[in-house]
């Protein structure tokens, strides 16, 4: 038979009022903590890494991807599933100090931009250019960037070389590819093949190659004169590459710009 449960005393019916304050107390401590997650969250980044393919000369060609050696120089060889030799990322061109600021606007703007980016799709690249803004490209094991190194009046040498700021040899660690603003920003880069050519004066017109248009493994990047048609896609199959994601990592921003699972730099 089933007792029926004694009255409860005054004490225990004070506790039973005071467990209402104590939730009260559990509920703001979750949410504080789950406040701080949110902030703990919003400092994560995560850096998609790249390796570029270069199209095959013909259907039985091996692939071959643009690789970073000890000694600066970069070659092309078959893929390595995990080589941070083989995997890039771009940046800004300020990379690594912080990107300039070319313009501002006051909070009460913030709608009327908003506006804008949704009508653009694509905030905040707004531009109509086929071509993508000039970008580094760093090599994910050196912490170095993809750079042209004049050799002569037609060849350019193709090396890892420190980031710089404003100096000549950052200059030419600037590329743009036929891929619009826009378009990367909507939906990432493309997995489709694109020039990647070089933006200083001197390099203009001069696009990533292999040096004499091989397609054997272990030949060394050049930058030739870009082919007929080129910057548009339609150059010669050995100034053709392609982005395709090898590797990601994430960790926290400390500064715009971070790169997650980037090797040391290369003193």
């Amino acid at each position: 038979m089933l007792r029926r449960p004694a009255p409860t005393s005054t004490p225990r019916a004070g506790r039973r009022r005071r467990l209402p304050l104590a939730l009260g107390v559990a509920a703001v401590v979750g949410l504080g903590a789950g406040t701080f997650a949110s902030a703990a969250s919003a400092a994560q980044t995560t850096t998609t890494w790249y390796s570029l393919d270069q199209k095959p000369a013909t259907t039985s060609s091996p692939a071959q991807f643009l690789t970073a050696t000890s000694t600066g120089q970069v070659v092309l060889k078959g893929y390595q599933s995990g080589e941070w030799r083989q995997q890039w990322a771009p940046v800004y061109p300020e990379w690594p100090a912080s990107p300039t600021i070319t313009a501002s606007s006051p909070f009460s703007d913030f709608f009327g931009a908003l506006k804008d980016c949704i009508v653009n799709l694509g905030c905040p690249f707004t531009g109509g250019s086929p071509y993508g803004s000039p970008r580094k490209y760093v090599n994910r094991m050196y912490a170095m960037c993809l750079t042209f190194q004049p050799t002569g009046s037609i060849t350019t040498r193709v090396v890892v070389s420190r980031c710089g700021g404003t100096s000549v040899a950052s200059k030419r660690q600037l590329f743009q590819v036929a891929f619009a603003d826009k378009t990367v920003a909507k939906s990432g880069i493309p997995r489709t093949y694109t020039d990647v050519f070089g933006t200083r004066a001197d390099d203009q017109g001069r696009c990533l190659d292999s040096a004499g248009g091989s397609s054997q493994p272990g030949t060394n990047a050049a930058a030739l004169i870009c082919g007929p048609g080129s910057p548009v896609g339609t150059s010669a199959w050995s100034q053709q590459f392609r982005f395709l994601q090898s590797g990601s990592a994430t960790c926290k921003q400390n500064y715009p710009g971070t790169l997650c699972g980037l090797g040391a730099p290369v003193q």
